[in-house]
């Protein structure tokens, strides 16, 4: 009996010793991607390029020669406001904004101006994780010295919405004060220009 309990029990111990020494062979796969940091037009323009062409008319109110009194509100007029819908994949995005006064070359003597200066606005809808929705505003006027800058802020990204980028334009007044208005074509800009972080 002692003899065939030993037997039984080596017979258990070599399965043991059996399974243990015996090993999974383990392989692993490492997948590896790339989304790079870019800003892309989905609508109102293509590419990595976007805007918009509006005529304000005629800039005088024509009995006076002076500013139409509707374009110097501080808030836009009908029709310019432009929607834009842009995809950025990263966070924290750089902005600047530069407006330049809308003029004509023709020479302005004292009491007449060839310049109508004004406001432009950037505004963006942001999105902060997981769904904290805010905006920001860079607005730049065409007196200024140089573009206004910003950045959409930390863990800040442009929200996967359509239209996403709104420009306007508003505050128009006649440069160096009430002067009158010299004939002719006038044209003027306001620049976006998002960099990726």
């Amino acid at each position: 009996m002692k003899t065939i309990l030993l037997a039984a029990a080596a017979l258990a111990f070599s399965a043991i010793a059996g399974a243990a020494s015996a090993a999974d062979a383990i392989g692993t796969i490492t997948l590896n991607g790339h989304v790079g940091s870019a800003c892309t037009v989905i609508q109102g323009g293509s590419g990595t390029t976007f805007g918009a062409t509006f005529d304000l008319g005629e800039l005088t109110d024509g009995s006076t020669g002076h500013l139409r009194a509707d374009i110097k509100a501080g808030t836009p007029i009908s029709g310019l406001t432009f929607n834009f819908t842009l995809v950025c994949s990263g966070a924290n995005e750089g902005v600047s904004v530069r407006s330049t006064a809308l003029t004509n070359a023709a020479t302005a003597p004292g009491g007449y101006s060839n310049a109508v200066d004004f406001t432009g606005n950037a505004h963006f809808l942001l999105v902060t994780q997981p769904s904290s929705a805010s905006t920001l505003d860079v607005a730049n006027l065409t007196t200024a010295a140089a573009a206004t800058t910003s950045a959409f802020g930390a863990a800040k990204f442009l929200q996967n919405v359509n239209n996403n980028v709104v420009v306007t334009a508003y505050s128009f007044a006649t440069h160096g004060g009430d002067n009158l208005l010299v004939a002719g074509s006038y044209a003027g800009s306001i620049v976006v220009d998002i960099t990726p972080s």
